[in-house]
Parts: C-alpha cells; sequence; structure tokens
C-alpha cells in the first residue's frame, strides 16, 4: 500500500525527469538532480520518468534510484500516459502499485472523450498525482464549467493530488481556483527536463484564492 506525505511546498518537486532514457538533458544524471536540488533549498523530490509497460529499463532505474547516498528524500516515480477513456495507463500494474504515479495525457486516441477519460483516470487507484491536467495531444483542452465541477468532486472523493504544472502553466486557473476551494490536494511540479528547471515552480495559486 502506497502512502505518500504530499504537500504544496516550495521544497517540494514531484515532476522531474532523466536522461537515464535519453528524453531530458544529457546533464539530468541522478547525481546532477540530486546536487542541484539540494543547492536550491528542496527537502523532496520525485523523479517521475516516462514509463511504457514494455519498458525494459525499469529495474535498473529503480536499483540505482534505491541506491542513491543522499540526505535529500527522493521519491521513485513514473509518469504514465493515459490509454484510453476508461483511465487505463500504460504502466505494469504491479510496478505502479510499488511506486509513485503520475498520470497524464499525451498521446490519446479519443480526445472527444477527454473529460469521460479524467473522470476514470481520478478514479484509476494506481494513480497518486494528476499530471498536467488539461493537456491532451499537446493541446490545451478546456472543460465546461459543470464537468469542472464534477471533475473536482471525483478528485476530492478518490483523494488525488493534482500538480501545479510549470511546464503547461496548467491546470486553467478557473478549475485551479475549483480545485483549491473543494480543498483538493494540489502539489508543485516543475516537469523539469533541464537543471535549470528544478524546483522553479512558474504556476501557482491565483491571489484571490
Amino acid at each position: 500500500m502506497k502512502a505518500y506525505d504530499i504537500q504544496l511546498s516550495e521544497t517540494r518537486d514531484y515532476h522531474i525527469h532523466t536522461n537515464m532514457i535519453g528524453h531530458a538533458s544529457p546533464l539530468m544524471s541522478l547525481d546532477n538532480i540530486v546536487q542541484t536540488a539540494q543547492r536550491k533549498g528542496l527537502e523532496e523530490i520525485a523523479v517521475t520518468e516516462h514509463v511504457r509497460r514494455s519498458s525494459n529499463w525499469v529495474c535498473d532505474y529503480v536499483r540505482v534510484l534505491r541506491g542513491l547516498k543522499t540526505e535529500l528524500r527522493v521519491l521513485i516515480g513514473f509518469e504514465a500516459k493515459v490509454l484510453a477513456s476508461d483511465g487505463e495507463l500504460d504502466i505494469d500494474p504491479i510496478l505502479a502499485e510499488e511506486h509513485l504515479v503520475i498520470g497524464s495525457f499525451h498521446t490519446f486516441d479519443e480526445p472527444e472523450r477527454f473529460f469521460e477519460a479524467n473522470v476514470n483516470l481520478a478514479q484509476n487507484p494506481c494513480v497518486d498525482i494528476i499530471g498536467h491536467l488539461g493537456l491532451c495531444n499537446d493541446r490545451k483542452l478546456s472543460l465546461s464549467p459543470e464537468q469542472e465541477r464534477e471533475l473536482v468532486n471525483v478528485l476530492k472523493m478518490n483523494q488525488k493530488v493534482v500538480e501545479l504544472n510549470s511546464r503547461y502553466c496548467l491546470p486553467a486557473s478557473s478549475l485551479l481556483c475549483k480545485l483549491a476551494a473543494a480543498g483538493v490536494r494540489l502539489c508543485y511540479g516543475s516537469d523539469a527536463h533541464a537543471l535549470d528547471e528544478i524546483g522553479r515552480f512558474k504556476w501557482r495559486l491565483p491571489d484571490e484564492i
């Protein structure tokens, strides 16, 4: 059973990529990530590499992260994409049971069912954090006010954490206000692909909240 004390804090960054599978900057080695996070005053980070069910690097990734020698709290995580409107993720279920999982939309073949997929994603027990909520196929998709309210209720009921994603500035302000007002748990995610992006939180709660 996973249990994470995820908090909205400028000392915690829950969305960081590495150079281990060639997705981020070559400088994004684990050692460089840890040193940069410590230099910036972070207390906890989650390393969340993109994963698929077919990924063959997972065992090495987990082993290296478990072997890190640092006072910084480093969570082993994965970012898994939504496959279908039922909220299914492209990650091995056993892996998802053991580690922190960000569920997010990347390539999605049913954009017309985006709202339905988000509701089902919010009910997926494997998901800890909803990543860049509102992004689909590299586009920002809008929900109606009624859909926003329903999604907020489902997220709160299922105790999901929604990240304030600094790469895409999501969720949109209208949805973010509803999330905060309802008491949905939030966290910062830099979605860092380069060292200078670690702990750089450009997307925040509106001042009026």
